[in-house]
């Protein structure tokens, strides 16, 4: 792909992979242009429409990654409700029947 060439020829791929969290920095710039590809085959060269559509996927991501916190939290109540009562310094957490 142009793109990713383009990202190599200017060196922002060595780079990226410097920085710290470097190998994950750059699977987000290659997604980046990944979006970018697909949006322009579908909507054709339009910059502010790849920005909004950019900007609703990742606050898509983030509440789709909030919700698995929340259905985690909810479903295995136990290691965090422990934790929880641990910081309060409670012996058993509330809600929760001791264990005798």
């Amino acid at each position: 792909m142009a793109r990713d060439r383009s990202v190599s020829q200017a060196g922002y791929d060595l780079h990226v992979l410097r920085l710290p969290g470097g190998r994950r920095r750059l699977a987000n710039v290659h997604k980046l242009l990944r979006l970018a590809a697909a949006y322009e085959a579908d909507h054709g060269r339009d910059v502010r429409g790849f920005i909004d559509h950019a900007t609703a996927e990742v606050e898509a991501e983030a509440r789709e990654a909030e919700g698995r916190l929340v259905a985690d939290a909810a479903g295995r109540p136990g290691d965090e409700a422990d934790r929880a009562a641990h910081r309060a310094g409670l012996r058993t957490p509330p809600g929760r029947p001791r264990k005798r």
